[in-house]
């Protein structure tokens, strides 16, 4: 004999895994689409910043030695906390650091620019960094070339997209609690006429 009491809540139970399945899938893919934005907006914040130095380093302006382009270069970061620039020879000695909270100690202490470009951490706080080799212009006869790192603080990034996280996972649950009850409601209204079908076989 068929329960419509069991047949409601199966149906109902069914109709929330069905949307709650639609909607962690479509959070995944909010996130990802997320993920990939930012990735997007720290690259391009990058490859700015590298145009800056690039602009600064390699400018000919008569008797601007290299001493007086790391001086540009240091006031052209000025509020740019969230930035740090390391400028190294291609000997590795590391000629000069703005902003060196931004590096790990093995950076700081000689690593290779090509094996530190990518992600790190550094006391909790993620960031991002490019590594590009700027040939200078003739002028600083003192370097030919020097290897540049720079690296972005994603802390920032990193706390919104958790934020983001949290109320996307919450909101899913949320959204699948009420599907439930209305997947219910649905469902003891539309098996209605079975009920009293039931109810008169019984009689």
């Amino acid at each position: 004999m068929i329960h419509p009491r069991s047949l409601t809540a199966r149906l109902a139970t069914l109709f929330a895994a069905l949307t709650a399945c639609l909607l962690v899938l479509a959070a995944v893919m909010f996130g990802r689409m997320l993920d990939a934005h930012f990735l997007e907006l720290d690259k391009d914040e990058l490859h700015g910043k590298f145009t800056l130095i690039r602009n600064i380093l390699q400018h000919t302006t008569t008797g601007s030695g290299l001493e007086d382009r790391i001086g540009a270069l240091e006031n052209s970061f000025v509020g740019h906390d969230n930035v740090g620039v390391m400028l190294r020879g291609t000997d590795g000695a590391v000629v000069h650091v703005i902003h060196p909270e931004h590096f790990t100690p093995a950076q700081l202490a000689g690593a290779r620019v090509a094996d530190t470009g990518g992600d790190w951490m550094v006391e909790g706080r993620p960031h991002r960094g490019l590594a590009q080799r700027i040939e200078l212009a003739q002028t600083a006869a003192d370097k030919t070339a020097l290897d540049v790192l720079v690296a972005l603080d994603l802390s920032h990034h990193v706390h919104f997209l958790s934020s983001v996280r949290k109320a996307t996972w919450a909101g899913v649950a949320v959204a699948a609690l009420v599907a439930a009850v209305f997947g219910w409601f649905a469902a003891h209204r539309g098996l209605a006429p079975l009920r009293r079908a039931t109810e008169t076989a019984r009689g």
